[in-house]
């Protein structure tokens, strides 16, 4: 790997000094060949350092990259750049982009790579774009534009006029930069609230709604998932009275999920879960009927393994459950595909669920490209789970007890480094494995397990961290991402601890500890003015909890948040009796006094009964007693009704007084609660100031950053008439250079003229001297058949001596001198043979002949 990367930083230096060089002088033609080549060298290098890029850091830290990715983004938007150059510089990006969303975000925000695109498609497509460079410039531009809001331009504008063009265009129907031109549109009609503005002002919505409906129709799988997209987008009538009836809706799912599971397209399979959350999100009441089942949804469960090799794509299919879990009418149908789920390899038994599980225990700064990756698996873990404990199954039936809480272990000890540029990944781990850690202690079968591994001192040791660490802290000055996290992650350890208070002693004792610590006091605060309602519900719980005293530092917040509930009360209240006056027209206050003061009255009336009937008893055991009637016993009689008259009497003026005191505080109630609605008016009059005041500020941003944009496009401008200024200098100069050669050539021609007179002179000189050799040539032509007859006959003298030689030595030895004779005369001949051979050859060399 050491060698790898140092080849890779040897070949990045060639292609950035080269590059230097090209822009420095970009009309050079010879420059662009080794520019072309070192793109060619490098784009596999830098494929495979591109995958292992983590976080934007690990780009940052190389001036190289930066620099090299500032010459590719002005070298795309120069004018006539050769399309073979264009053509390396597009798969270079290609390469780098296609399997790393963190790249492309920094490409698109640090370097402006869609404007650099844009401009290209723009200014070039006449001279550099062919139709191999448009489809890759196309291609490209889906990709950077997905999921990005893009600044609307004069630039855009005329991007969006040329995919319509192309669109409408009924030769490109089949062609295969129509899905790349549908993608685009989609993702600016999603992300640029302008786009569909500028749809309609200039008419051309309709056209696209006809040709949108053919579409539909097409053979290919991204061209009809972006154009379905557009349609539910776009035309909410086509949407609501076509595809959302009958059976059309069953048949729209059905094709959503084929593309996310057959398509080999990486873009329109995210269209197509886009798409699918976006239908959840609206119409999940619709989709219930028959439509999601375990068939229909086990396929895209599948994926989980089937593409285990794309973090990407896995990200984006743990996306799409967890918005399908969040939705009530849907998660259980989600929960139970995924735990049911089977093999998705016959030659694998690793099934969606224990896919998600090995998912969730890659660390965030070993899963490359997606380092949110575990902490959405730990989600969509916590959710199975959940949905196993509510349908009262067994966890250990569908995964391994010990490797799921193992899965917490290595959560909740994962290091945490204020410094680490994934320190928000990490703290995020940490508080998905404490959520898990409770979920799993609902088990009875794993609630042991779950607290030897989640132990006092650990627990104490994460709450510790986060009291001084975390810039909630009183005593933090530090302005971290990670803040809010570390506050959920505080109030999780507290619910743990107060969940297991029952089952564990040293749990307890624990719990009822860290509450009494002075610094926790911010957390609760900022849990409370908090948006998240998980958070805000375990802070009240908390607060509210009965187990132990409430710590003084926090039985202030619990008053104030007694006062509040009350108030809330006593709005919602008020709120029933403003309802109550507008359904009764007959003195509602005056029903309610006579109603209360009924019940009052019936109270005091109780009380007098019971008393006169105790006097009445004793005065007749009195009576009883005694021995004598006498004329008293009327008299007393007399005074005991004319007492419990004034007793009536009396019952009276204290039941009128009671009146008029409830009828009063009833005014007052109604005073109050006016008093409240004007409190209530001046907070939405207050709000609605600040929202216009939000608005236009955010205007005032807007503008301001358009106002940097319109100033980058004249700097660029600027920049670009300097180029053709110093082009037009180079030209000036060219044409003066031609000129000057015309000039030497003219030169050349007369000199050439002087040296043809010659060269006619020296031929005929030429062919005087071909006569003469002629000449020459038929004498030794006449000498050579002479020399050639005398030469047949020495032939055949020699063959008539060596047969005598031959007749001779058989007849008589005593021959031999003779013979010594004939051999030194043949010697003689062969010689004179030999010197009419070499004869015959120069003449032969002199006549041209073979």
């Amino acid at each position: 790997m050491p060698n790898s990367e140092s080849s890779m930083n040897d070949m990045l230096l060639n292609a950035l000094s080269i590059a230097r060089q090209f822009c420095a002088n970009p009309f050079d033609r010879d420059l662009s060949y080794p520019f072309e080549a070192a793109l060619k060298d490098l784009t596999p290098s830098a494929n495979l350092w591109s995958r292992s890029i983590v976080n934007v850091h690990d780009v940052e830290n190389s001036g190289a990259i930066i620099e090299f990715f500032q010459y590719i983004s002005s070298v795309i938007q120069l004018p006539n750049i050769p399309a073979s150059l264009l053509a390396k510089i597009f798969h270079f990006i290609f390469e780098i982009a296609w399997c790393n969303p963190i790249l492309r975000l920094y490409l698109e925000k640090k370097w402006r790579i869609n404007y650099a695109l844009s401009t290209c498609l723009v200014y070039n497509k006449s001279f550099s774009l062919n139709e191999q460079n448009l489809s890759l410039c196309l291609n490209l531009l889906h990709l950077f534009t997905y999921d990005t809001p893009v600044l609307w331009s004069n630039l855009m504008s005329s991007v969006m006029d040329y995919i319509v063009l192309r669109i409408l265009d009924s030769d490109a129907e089949n062609g295969s930069v129509m899905p790349s031109c549908l993608g685009i549109l989609l993702n600016l009609c999603l992300n640029t609230p302008q786009a569909i503005s500028y749809l309609n002002s200039q008419g051309k919505l309709n056209n696209l709604r006809r040709k949108f409906v053919s579409l539909l129709a097409a053979d290919s799988m991204p061209t009809v998932i972006c154009t379905l997209a557009l349609v539910c987008y776009c035309f909410q009538d086509i949407r609501n009275k076509k595809l959302f009836m009958g059976k059309n809706l069953l048949e729209m799912f059905k094709c959503i999920v084929n593309v996310i599971v057959k398509s080999d397209s990486l873009l329109a399979r995210f269209h197509a879960i886009d798409l699918l959350i976006s239908l959840v999100k609206s119409s999940s009441n619709l989709l219930t009927n028959g439509v999601f089942t375990n068939q229909s949804l086990s396929p895209i469960c599948e994926l989980l393994v089937t593409r285990s090799g794309q973090p990407e794509t896995l990200s984006k299919i743990l996306e799409l459950l967890l918005h399908c879990c969040k939705a009530d009418d849907v998660r259980e149908f989600f929960c139970d595909a995924l735990v049911n789920a089977g093999p998705a390899d016959s030659k694998r038994l690793t099934t969606p669920i224990i896919a998600v599980v090995e998912m969730a225990r890659l660390a965030p700064d070993l899963s490359p490209c997606c380092p949110d990756l575990p902490c959405k698996s730990i989600r969509v873990l916590h959710y199975a789970i959940s949905h196993l404990l509510e349908n009262k199954l067994r966890i250990s039936d569908y995964l391994s007890c010990e490797v799921v809480v193992q899965l917490v272990e290595d959560c909740l000890k994962t290091t945490l480094d204020t410094s680490h540029p994934l320190i928000f990944e990490k703290s995020e781990r940490v508080y998905e494995g404490m959520r898990l850690a409770i979920m799993l202690s609902y088990d009875s079968t794993v609630r042991t397990d779950v607290l030897e591994i989640v132990h006092p001192a650990l627990c104490s040791h994460i709450f510790q961290f986060q009291l001084s660490s975390n810039c909630c802290s009183l005593t933090s000055t530090s302005n971290a991402s990670w803040s809010f996290i570390g506050v959920k992650i505080v109030f999780e350890v507290l619910t743990f601890l107060d969940n297991q208070s029952a089952f564990s002693k040293p749990h307890s004792l624990l719990y009822d500890d860290l509450l009494k610590d002075q610094r926790l006091l911010p957390f609760f605060v900022c849990g409370l003015l908090s948006n998240d309602e998980c958070l805000i519900a375990n802070v009240l719980r908390l607060i509210t909890s009965a187990h132990g005293a409430i710590p003084s530092h926090i039985q202030h917040i619990a008053k104030l948040m007694s006062l509040w509930i009350q108030e809330l009360k006593g709005e919602k209240l008020q709120e029933n009796n403003r309802l109550n006056q507008n359904h009764d027209k007959s003195s509602p206050v005056v029903d309610l006094s006579a109603v209360t003061s009924e019940r009052n009255n019936i109270n005091i009336k109780n009380s007098v009964d019971e008393q006169q009937i105790k006097e009445l008893d004793a005065l007749l055991e009195k009576l009883k007693c005694s021995q004598t009637l006498d004329g008293r016993f009327s008299e007393i009689m007399n005074v005991y009704e004319m007492k419990i008259t004034a007793v009536e009497s009396e019952n009276r003026q204290l039941q009128t007084e009671l009146y008029s005191r409830i009828f009063n505080q009833q005014k007052n109630d109604c005073s109050f609660a006016r008093f409240i609605s004007f409190g209530e008016e001046a907070k939405k009059e207050a709000e609605t100031l600040r929202q216009v005041l939000r608005k236009a500020e955010q205007k005032n941003d807007q503008l301001s950053e358009e106002l940097k944009q319109k100033r980058s496009e004249i700097n660029e401008q600027q920049c670009r008439i300097e180029q053709l200024k110093k082009s037009l200098d180079e030209k000036l100069n060219l044409v003066e250079s031609l000129r000057n050669a015309e000039n030497a050539l003219r030169k050349q021609a007369e000199c050439l003229e002087a040296s043809l007179e010659v060269a006619q002179k020296e031929a005929e000189s030429e062919k005087i001297m071909h006569g003469q050799i002629r000449e020459h040539y038929s004498k030794m032509k006449v000498n050579f058949e002479a020399v050639s007859a005398r030469l047949i006959e020495a032939k055949e003298d020699i063959k008539r001596m060596r047969s005598n030689i031959e007749k001779l030595k058989v007849d008589n030895a005593k021959q031999e001198e003779v013979n010594d004779q004939l051999v030194s005369k043949i010697a003689n001949l062969e010689e004179e043979l030999r010197k009419h051979s070499e004869i015959q050859e120069m003449i032969h060399k002199l006549t041209g002949r073979k």
